[in-house]
């Protein structure tokens, strides 16, 4: 019996669209077994079903593709209702033409059409035509389903799903290839891929066992992915925050700044040298290096983390990917987004061994950003952009047990170098600037400066944050500068020369020494 063949085409890419889950499958040892009978029986030659893939002929196909199995073999059986009544017109017109005659005829049937091409018109003039039309008059009566069927797949190229001759001798492999093309399925498998489906379609207890296999047969990724920002002034801990957070999970950390493209984020094609030879092979960007970590570790947290997110433009350089930071209560992306490049589905279909139609951020895999507010002014983020994300706000916060304890050397009023430390400084700044109205993202969070930063055995308050305090925030704003610098320093070079353990030159106000040295 025939059927609508654009109807079933689409309602098998319904099922497969539906799918929750699309990816590597752990087989029963039941399911293998019969699948690996059931593809020899049909084709011979060399069948393994191993752990990860199905080998026919050397070819190794993943196990993800035997979803596609699972949705089209519906179609895949009724193309073959349509091949097997073609064959059949074939044979009963053997016994009065030559096969040559024959094959000659069935090639004028059109390989494209919109649907208007009729046959009972264009072919009358064709020795053939009689003999064919009565053989179809006997065969599929007048008024009937499979007439009505039979008279579309003859004229329209659309409505069969594949562009090929009807009198070829592989009419069910092209047509399934076809309806499969949307999906993104690499060349590599595309011959394959149909034999896979025709195990399905032959063997009804294959598709009983495929259906019954328990959800544990699936590799289910961890849930919980989020987009999260860490924000907040300078030298709070949002770097730190998210390294604590993370732990020692797979992650892959990358730095925005103002010249990072779209390609740099997801990678791109780029020249690679194979022997003596220059080819260009899909170099992938860190966008790219976490989807893959996600799915190589699916039961652990994944983390992209992006440093200074709002350095570039983040609209541009997510581009399409934007529409991914909208998620399930699993984790996982609501939507898919279309491959940049057929270079990066085929790279993450080979890495892993699973057929990707979409980008989807897998439930396991986590975006954590983090932004400086006082840097907001430098590309500022769409408002659509930030409501995708989680926001956490790190404070200005010195009373942490973890604040770094650094002892630094001033010089007081009579010359006299006094120990302070910088826990005492810094908040003794932030008080000064908050009295004189300066807003939370221009003070000193408590990680502003570090060990590090301190001159080894000197012990002198760093240059750069006398940098930040003279030059960048109190440039136009002498009163307040006068509040924490003694005023008899004019230059930023003399308050630097000032600084210096070997001169004892007292740098800071009076009433500002007071608070920090008893």
């Amino acid at each position: 019996m025939l059927v609508d063949l654009s109807t079933v085409a689409n309602e098998c890419k319904a099922k497969y669209e539906k799918l929750e889950n699309r990816g590597d499958l752990v087989l029963t040892d039941s399911f293998k077994s019969l699948l690996e009978k059931t593809l020899t029986d049909t084709l011979g030659g060399i069948v393994k079903v191993n752990n990860a893939t199905t080998v026919i002929d050397n070819n190794s196909l993943p196990h993800s593709l035997l979803w596609f199995a699972h949705t089209y073999w519906e179609f895949y059986a009724g193309i073959s209702e349509y091949d097997e009544a073609i064959k059949e017109i074939e044979e009963e017109l053997k016994k009065s033409y030559p096969v040559k005659t024959i094959k000659d005829f069935l090639k004028k049937f059109p390989s494209k059409s919109n649907g208007s091409w009729d046959w009972n018109k264009k072919l009358k003039t064709e020795p053939l035509y009689q003999g064919f039309k009565g053989i179809v008059d006997t065969k599929f009566a007048q008024n009937t389903n499979n007439r009505k069927y039979l008279e579309r797949f003859l004229s329209d190229f659309n409505w069969r799903h594949y562009n090929k001759q009807i009198s070829r001798s592989d009419i069910i492999e092209s047509a399934a290839k076809t309806v499969l093309l949307p999906h993104g399925i690499i060349q590599a498998n595309v011959a394959y891929l149909p034999k896979l489906i025709s195990a399905f379609n032959s063997s009804e207890e294959l598709r009983t066992l495929f259906a019954n296999m328990e959800e544990t047969s699936t590799r289910p990724f961890k849930t919980g992915g989020k987009n999260i920002i860490f924000y907040g002034p300078p030298g709070t801990g949002k770097s730190a925050e998210i390294k604590r957070k993370i732990g020692d999970s797979p992650n892959v950390i990358t730095v925005f700044h103002p010249d990072m493209q779209n390609s740099d984020f997801i990678g791109a094609l780029k020249p690679a040298v194979d022997g003596k030879h220059v080819t260009y092979k899909f170099s992938p960007g860190p966008f790219a290096k976490a989807l893959l970590k996600a799915y190589e570790h699916p039961d652990e947290d994944v983390y992209l983390v992006i440093e200074e997110l709002n350095r570039a433009p983040a609209m541009s350089v997510f581009g399409e990917l934007f529409q991914l930071l909208d998620r399930k209560d699993s984790g996982a992306s609501e939507y898919g987004v279309d491959f940049p490049s057929d270079e990066f589905r085929e790279w993450l279909d080979d890495k892993t061994s699973t057929v990707h139609e979409k980008i989807r951020l897998p439930s396991n895999l986590s975006i954590y950003a983090s932004m400086n507010t006082a840097d907001q002014g430098v590309y500022p983020l769409d408002t659509a952009f930030r409501r995708r994300w989680d926001d956490e706000y790190i404070c200005i916060d010195w009373d942490r047990d973890d604040c770094p304890e650094i002892e630094l050397y001033i010089v007081d009023v009579e010359g006299i170098e006094k120990e302070t430390s910088w826990k005492l400084l810094g908040s003794a700044v932030n008080k000064v600037l908050l009295e004189n109205n300066y807003p939370e993202d221009r003070l000193l969070g408590q990680w502003w400066i570090n060990k590090k930063d301190v001159p080894k055995g000197v012990n002198t308050v760093p240059n750069k944050l006398l940098n930040y305090l003279w030059n960048d925030l109190l440039r136009h704003d002498e009163p307040t500068r006068h509040e924490i610098f003694k005023s008899s320093i004019k230059s930023f070079s003399m308050l630097i020369r000032q600084n210096t353990k070997d001169l004892k030159k007292q740098i800071f106000s009076d009433e500002f020494l007071n608070k920090l040295v008893s």
